[in-house]
């Protein structure tokens, strides 16, 4: 049977909009790698594959070539957000349930007004930071968070991230030999290191701000 995933990575690749270089930077591998991986040279662990059809945003089954039905898998906020004229209401969420497959909008806290040119690019939502973990990319305890939903992040970039056992965190990310790497901006914390298959990104931070309306 012909191997389906090199001819489909690269198909999915370029309807996402990606360059080789940049897919291989959120994948966590060389362009080399990624180049050889689309010309079947080499077959990625399934692990790997699970994050490329996170970043591609497809099915793994349909990337692999196990089905034929392709859809996006990350559609978490079609509609939720309220718009108004020229603003858009950016929920900010007061609970992310743990679980990969727990409903993203579990509680919604409150919906947050942001300019509809700064937010027309994609889809938004705002987290407010527990503890200074990540103090020294200015996120302190209490900040409004806002992220970019999106399957992946570069190498270092903050994301908010959960795992089939916990809820959702802010932590920077690396990917390493199928694996995400978790660390915050205190060198003496430990990294926690997650199979890619037992997590899931949700999306990038964007920006942080106090919001004193919000406290109390």
């Amino acid at each position: 049977m012909k191997d389906k995933l090199p001819e489909r990575a690269k198909i999915a690749r370029k309807d996402k909009g990606l360059s080789g270089v940049d897919a291989a930077r959120y994948l966590g591998i060389s362009r080399t790698t990624l180049w050889k991986y689309e010309k079947g040279v080499r077959t990625p662990n399934i692990d790997l594959a699970t994050v490329m059809a996170a970043v591609y945003e497809v099915p793994t089954d349909w990337l692999l070539g196990t089905t034929e039905l392709r859809e996006h898998t990350y559609s978490f906020l079609q509609g939720a957000a309220q718009p108004t004229r020229k603003n858009r209401g950016i929920p900010l969420l007061g609970t992310i349930p743990a679980g990969l497959d727990a409903p993203l909008f579990e509680t919604i806290y409150h919906y947050v007004q942001v300019a509809e040119d700064y937010v027309s690019d994609a889809e938004y939502i705002y987290v407010q930071a527990a503890g200074d973990s990540l103090s020294g990319s200015r996120i302190y305890d209490g900040y409004l968070v806002m992220v970019r939903l999106q399957p992946g992040v570069e190498p270092g970039q903050i994301a908010l991230i959960r795992t089939a056992d916990t809820a959702a965190t802010l932590k920077k990310v690396r990917v390493e030999e199928g694996s995400y790497h978790l660390y915050d901006d205190d060198p003496r914390s430990e990294t926690q290191i997650v199979p890619v298959s037992a997590a899931q990104i949700l999306g990038k931070v964007v920006k942080a701000e106090f919001d004193p309306q919000l406290q109390g």
